[in-house]
């Protein structure tokens, strides 16, 4: 479970330079703006919200079950959620070159656009978090129940 925090973590510090790159720039160096058009090299923002919902759903799951099995059961799958989606996110984030060629496209993409997808992106962090802190919390539980 540190591992997974710990990484975590790391991701979403990663991308908080993202989150501020190229806000001064209204558009690209011709007077173009990108739109979204850097989506491709990222993750499927859909995806993602399907990812978390059922997350959501399965630690719902854990809380109203009272079979120890179950919850164990419910837990384990819930920590392969989890890393899953962490798999996604640092696959979105890419290696040196790719991270290299996403900081230019959104210095190139039009500021409100660059805003909203920024937006999205911090909101999945916050979700990828808060499932962390529920599952340590459901871990906590089950620990105090035995």
């Amino acid at each position: 479970m540190k591992t997974l925090v710990t990484t975590a973590i790391l991701t979403f510090a990663s991308a908080l330079p993202l989150a501020h790159a190229g806000q001064g720039h209204d558009s690209d160096k011709h007077g173009h703006s990108s739109g979204m058009g850097m989506h491709k090299g990222m993750m499927d923002q859909d995806a993602m919200h399907q990812r978390m919902q059922k997350m959501r759903q399965t630690m719902q799951q854990i809380h109203k079950t009272q079979d120890p099995k179950e919850r164990r059961r419910l837990m384990k799958e819930h920590m392969q959620q989890m890393q899953a989606a962490m798999g996604d996110m640092q696959g979105m984030m890419g290696d040196g070159a790719k991270h290299e060629k996403m900081h230019k496209k959104m210095q190139e993409m039009d500021p409100e656009k660059r805003q909203q997808m920024m937006q999205k992106h911090m909101q999945m962090m916050e979700e990828m978090m808060q499932q962390m802190q529920q599952h340590m919390q459901a871990q906590e539980s089950m620990k105090q129940d035995k």
